[in-house]
């Protein structure tokens, strides 16, 4: 029984159909998770709820900031490379992984759990310098982007498991950007926004009532949409590939069960 943390194992549950060694069918079965994320918010001002934001997916706590994404892609490689058995790369992207982290403390105060933004703005200036660290650090790790580069995408086991695939380009994606309001009191009025996080699209549905809390509010997060092709990736394919497809997409559970 709960509640578990979200990077614990036990809280995705794939009932698969095999044949032999092939994948007939899979179905996600979620809940195990559940921590009521959106409930909370309707007894809470949206002042307080801002905190639980970083909960939801805590790879991608300042989702909207480049550094941010550089940092998500770097927790996602390392693991992904692992489940696949390449170790090397593992150890090695903890070292710019750090470094990102080191950005966010110097700026927040802390190193994943920020806390930072607020409406109109964000609880403090950044650092003196702190702007000049951050181009440092992009002018390190671009050789380094080229050197993970050259050791993970001309393995040939690497490129035997996870060549192949439909093509992303062949979406159409259409991004609208609109300022909050500068007021905290809701109207009584529907609202959808969308920003794009390191996983897809991430869309919040509110609903206000005339006063500081939330009549309704649904969350919309890209890993449970990214989960539902699951099932669809894993036909045909071998059980043994399974880690590696479902480690492809990168689904955190904190999100999907919020």
């Amino acid at each position: 029984m709960g509640p578990h943390h979200p990077s614990m194992h036990g809280v995705l549950h794939l009932v698969v159909v095999p044949q032999g060694e092939n994948v007939i069918d899979c179905k996600p079965i979620l809940g195990y998770l559940h921590r009521g994320m959106e409930k909370i918010v309707e007894n809470r001002t949206i002042v307080q709820y801002l905190p639980y934001v970083t909960r939801w997916d805590y790879l991608a706590t300042m989702f909207t900031e480049a550094v941010t994404s550089s940092s998500f892609s770097f927790v996602w490689l390392r693991p992904f490379l692992a489940d696949i058995g390449a170790q090397t790369p593992f150890f090695d992207i903890f070292r710019e992984r750090e470094m990102i982290y080191d950005l966010f403390e110097a700026a927040t105060g802390m190193r994943m759990m920020h806390n930072y933004f607020r409406i109109g703005g964000v609880a403090a200036d950044l650092p003196y310098g702190w702007v000049d660290k951050c181009l440092d650090f992009c002018q390190y790790c671009l050789p380094k982007i080229y050197e993970y580069e050259q050791l993970i995408t001309r393995n040939p086991i690497f490129l035997k498991r996870v060549k192949g695939g439909m093509n992303w380009n062949s979406f159409n994606y259409e991004f609208v950007g609109k300022k909050s309001s500068p007021t905290v009191k809701l109207p009584r009025q529907e609202h959808y926004v969308r920003v794009e996080a390191p996983k897809g699209e991430l869309g919040v549905f509110l609903i206000g009532d005339d006063s500081v809390f939330p009549w309704r509010f649904k969350i919309r997060p890209p890993g449970f949409a990214n989960l539902q092709i699951l099932p669809q990736l894993l036909k045909g394919m071998k059980l043994a590939d399974i880690m590696t497809i479902l480690g492809s997409i990168d689904i955190i559970m904190g999100e999907v069960d919020r």
